[in-house]
């Protein structure tokens, strides 16, 4: 990416379920990351579904052939598959979801008129919600419900860049202090049923479960207005 996001990430690494269609996403600070969140992924699923990872397909990048990541491989018995080099088309559901992830991101920063630095944020509320989405491929089943076998609940879902109030609990104000902060709703945790808001001042990005969203309203919009209007250029994943 150009800009760095607001958790220092400057890439993007993505692994996709072939049976399920799930999508996962992981951040970067750098490409040399890569092994290590592929670690995260693979212990992730074999924790949820007691199973192995049994193949991986990739494109021919640097941070997919070293040692490190062919020992990692071999030790844990995965096949690696290697598109031809300069055929994307042999790789082309990751390249699509990538490039899928990226328009949609673009798309929702600019609708909300936040700033390229919260992407991060961005891409990974678009692959939470791609995951929710029917497909074709699955009979227009959600790659979420494939995979965990569940109809996902969307009662929660919200408006990207919105307003939201969080409850400040009484352990954390004095007495004459607001029982609430405004900040702004930038996505939802996946590790807990709790929302990612980020204080539009500070940067400081938290998880939150008490919030009320006034879904008209967005913050970012209104500060910029009267301002020109900034333009997102291209964004660049691996």
């Amino acid at each position: 990416m150009q800009v760095r996001s607001v958790g220092r990430a400057r890439y993007f690494i993505t692994f996709i379920d072939d049976f399920s269609r799930k999508s996962f996403v992981y951040f970067l600070k750098s490409k040399d990351e890569a092994l290590k969140k592929f670690k995260e992924f693979v212990a992730f699923v074999e924790r949820k579904t007691s199973t192995k990872v049994k193949c991986l397909r990739t494109d021919n990048g640097k941070e997919y052939l070293n040692d490190s990541f062919a020992e990692f491989l071999k030790d844990n018995g995965i096949r690696h598959e290697r598109s031809v080099p300069d055929t994307p088309q042999q790789n082309g559901i990751a390249e699509r979801l990538n490039r899928t992830l990226v328009e949609k991101a673009r798309t929702m920063l600019i609708d909300a008129g936040l700033s390229l630095d919260l992407w991060a944020e961005a891409v990974g509320t678009a692959n939470y919600l791609r995951n929710r989405c029917p497909t074709k491929a699955l009979r227009d089943m959600t790659p979420q419900e494939a995979w965990s076998g569940r109809k996902p609940n969307l009662a929660h879902l919200k408006i990207f860049g919105c307003l939201a109030m969080v409850h400040i609990p009484d352990r954390r104000r004095r007495k004459w202090d607001a029982k609430s902060e405004e900040r702004i709703f930038v996505g939802y945790s996946e590790t807990s049923k709790g929302y990612r808001t980020i204080n539009r001042i500070t940067k400081k990005l938290t998880v939150a479960k008490d919030v009320v969203f006034l879904e008209t309203k967005f913050p970012a919009i209104q500060e910029s207005m009267g301002q020109e209007h900034f333009f997102l250029k291209k964004m660049e994943t691996f």
